[in-house]
This record gives C-alpha cells, structure tokens and sequence, in this order.
C-alpha cells in the first residue's frame, strides 16, 4: 500500500501553481479501490478565490470508518498562513497551523 502525504508546505505550494488569487478555481476528486481487505473510498474537494484556497478530504476504510482532513492557506502582503484540522476515524481531531512572510 502507498500512502501520501501532503504538508503544508506543499499545499501552500500548490495555491500558488493553481492561480491563487486569480478568481475561483474548484476542483474535485473522487476514487475507490477493492483490495484483499475489502472497499476503501476517498474522495476531496477544493477550491481557490481572492488570495486564499481550501481543501476537504474524506477518507472511508473497509470497516466504514472514516477520517477527514479539512485545511486552507492564504496569503496577505506577503505573509501566508495555512491550517488543517485531521479527524481520525477513532473521533480524535488534530490541528496544525503554519506561516511564512517574506
């Protein structure tokens, strides 16, 4: 199994290849796998407008437990921040915040 992870970094990255701040940009990803353990199912949405873009990931495992990861990132005169909160499939949430400015 491949697992990938994205970091903020590279989520803040990939506003700015998409056009951040260049009007509203949505996109949406649906997928579904059968392997030896049973059905997993993920699917993400997101969008970018006006110096900020969001994303929302939601995760289903053969057990029907399901994780999401919501996050989003902006820039301002230069300083750009990004944050995600995680929901585990046991009910625990985590958040991660970051900033960069020039």
């Amino acid at each position: 199994m491949m697992v990938k992870t994205i970091t903020l970094a590279t989520f803040l990255s990939a506003c700015f290849v998409l056009g951040l701040g260049t009007g509203a940009n949505a996109w949406e990803r649906n997928r579904s796998f059968t392997g030896p353990w049973g059905s997993t199912s993920y699917s993400a949405t997101g969008s970018c407008s006006s110096g900020s873009c969001s994303r929302q990931t939601t995760r289903t495992g053969p057990e029907g437990r399901t994780a999401t990861r919501t996050g989003s990132a902006g820039c301002v005169d230069g300083a750009c921040s990004a944050s995600r909160t995680v929901t585990t499939p046991a009910g625990d949430t985590y958040s991660h915040t970051g900033s960069i400015s020039r």
